[in-house]
């Protein structure tokens, strides 16, 4: 619980530290141990804790600005002292990670496959891996391409996991592509 608290007291800082919180806290509660295990075997797909989505906005409605507030509220988050703790404090211990970019309906981008972090060094491999990146630009916004395209990722991941998370990062509507509604349902 220590951890948390010293995280929410970095959150009212700047909007990167707000982001990098709010990342963490769902990081941490997505990560804590279930009720229960399934104990069922894994038919030779890897087992983590979590598979996380990052589905992040990369429309034209995001201005530079906005979109490094993004990625580096991502590479700050993995960059955070906690994260590891967070990650450890799982089943298993370890956590499968996948970047995705994303803007019209046909417009989605894996920028960093699904990538295994399970300890504090893996996790600043990911953040310099994220750092290095240049910023890119796409067409119209559609939140429920993205999610259409995560939900196929986590089919073709080769991971099993109890949770699954698509964590949507943007500043706009769904103004292109289909419905939301629908596909959050379906989901």
């Amino acid at each position: 619980m220590d951890c948390l608290v010293r995280i929410a007291a970095s959150m009212g800082a700047r909007p990167v530290l707000r982001l990098t919180g709010a990342f963490l806290l769902t990081l941490i509660f997505a990560t804590a141990p279930q009720a229960h295990s399934t104990g069922r075997p894994t038919g030779g797909l890897a087992e983590v804790d979590l598979q996380l989505i990052l589905a992040v906005d990369v429309s034209p409605s995001m201005s530079r600005i906005e979109q490094k507030v993004q990625r580096n509220g991502y590479v700050d988050a993995f960059r955070h002292a906690d994260i590891a703790m967070a990650i450890r404090a799982g089943e298993l211990g370890r956590i499968a990670v996948l970047y995705l970019e994303w803007a019209g309906p046909n417009q989605q981008t894996v920028i960093v496959p699904w990538t295994i972090v399970e300890s504090r060094e893996d996790a600043l491999t990911l953040a310099d891996r994220l750092a290095a990146l240049s910023l890119t630009e796409g067409r119209g916004t559609s939140i429920s391409g993205a999610l259409q395209a995560a939900n196929g990722l986590f089919a073709k991941s080769g991971l099993r996991s109890p949770r699954r998370v698509i964590d949507v990062s943007g500043d706009g509507p769904n103004n292109a592509g289909a419905l939301i509604d629908p596909i959050r349902q379906f989901l």
